[in-house]
């Protein structure tokens, strides 16, 4: 593993030791016999094990001891900066995270949500980024002193599998919170024990339409204007008999589920959600979802509804 210690944005000290595997623990120092100690700025450490992969990233600030009381221009008397921890999650509400972790499963949208107090007036730019390469940039201004900002980001086709991260600087480039995180795709599976002797199982891609006639989609698309009833529909192909169950969502809040059971073999299976009866299909960014036996997906479809 190697460590390595920034102070402003430069480079301090590295240093490297070796993970002997297993469950454990290790620690990293970086010190200063320098008059005053360390340099007072916005630090950061970070650590690495094989192929560059982070483990662990933190920042903080270092500050030299007040030689008078006049506080910065940008705090009262005794308030002191602080951010929380950067949390990645699916998604933000009300300022609340909703399913935060580190490692995520066919996501077609992850978010970040970070708290501050005591901080100035700024702005904040979050950068994600696959496998080392930028995915996606963006601002937003921190308006209060004390509150808290989120970020996302998006893919129809689903987010790339990959190693993740998620930076977000202020003012002077200085590092508000970094997150490393891992995206997977969801696996393929084989097939189950009840799939006949020497056929292949296979799902087709989901088709979002306005409705379904004889296993035929009827207006497919990803936008629909005014629409008072929205389908789906699946084909497959020595699928074992199972429970298909089918999630709608509008604006990552769900708005109705429902199951169904499929005999296996070929064939194909659709869901409507109407409105006016389950549910109002109001104007905004829609996903179904569709997934079996022990949670596979089995196909996602993201549309929007417009007025």
């Amino acid at each position: 593993a190697t460590c390595i210690w920034t102070c402003n944005g430069a480079e301090v000290t590295r240093s490297k030791s070796t993970l002997e595997g297993g469950t454990g623990w290790l620690t990293f120092s970086v010190r200063s016999d320098a008059p005053g100690g360390l340099s007072a700025g916005a630090w950061e450490v970070t650590i690495t094990g094989a192929h560059q992969r982070v483990l662990g990233s933190a920042a903080f600030t270092m500050t030299q001891p007040t030689t008078g009381t006049t506080p910065p221009n940008n705090t009262s008397p005794g308030q002191t900066q602080s951010v929380s921890e950067l949390v990645v999650c699916r998604s933000v509400q009300n300022g609340q995270p909703i399913g935060a972790g580190t490692s995520f499963t066919g996501l077609s949208e992850v978010a970040c949500l970070l708290t501050y107090q005591n901080l100035p007036r700024q702005t904040a730019t979050c950068i994600w980024t696959c496998n080392g390469a930028e995915v996606s940039r963006s601002g937003r201004a921190l308006e209060g002193e004390t509150g808290w900002a989120s970020f996302s980001v998006r893919s129809d086709a689903g987010l790339p599998g990959g190693a993740w991260e998620v930076t977000i600087t202020g003012a002077n480039q200085r590092l508000l919170g970094r997150k490393a995180f891992t995206v997977a795709q969801p696996a393929t599976s084989t097939p189950p024990s009840n799939t006949s002797g020497g056929q292949t199982q296979s799902v087709g891609d989901l088709v979002v339409c306005r409705s379904v006639q004889n296993g035929a989609p009827v207006d497919p698309g990803t936008a629909f204007a005014n629409a008072p009833e929205i389908a789906c529909l699946l084909r497959y192909q020595g699928l074992g008999a199972q429970t298909v169950t089918c999630v709608w969502t509008r604006e990552r809040t769900e708005v109705l589920r429902s199951q169904r059971d499929v005999q296996g073999g070929n064939g194909w299976v659709s869901f409507s959600l109407r409105s006016g009866s389950e549910a109002s299909l109001q104007a905004g960014r829609w996903e179904v979802v569709l997934t079996g036996a022990g949670g596979t997906v089995l196909g996602r479809g993201p549309f929007a509804i417009g007025q």
